[in-house]
């Protein structure tokens, strides 16, 4: 399979030491979702909305 876009991105926030990410998946976002799920090493938060996952994200 083909390395996508997404699955940079999701190297970069490894890279990084990123270990969740919080968000609403969504038809804009199946990419970056399918390539969390294939890195299998950072945890996806689900969000109600934007506003909630704004707060869950800061420490």
């Amino acid at each position: 399979m083909a390395r996508t876009g997404a699955d940079v991105l999701v190297e970069g926030l490894i890279s990084r030491g990123v270990d969740h990410v919080f968000g609403m998946p969504g038809s804009h976002s199946t990419a970056v979702y399918d390539a969390l799920g294939r890195c299998g090493r950072i945890a996806t938060v689900l969000a109600r909305n934007e506003q909630a996952g704004a707060f869950m994200a800061f420490p």
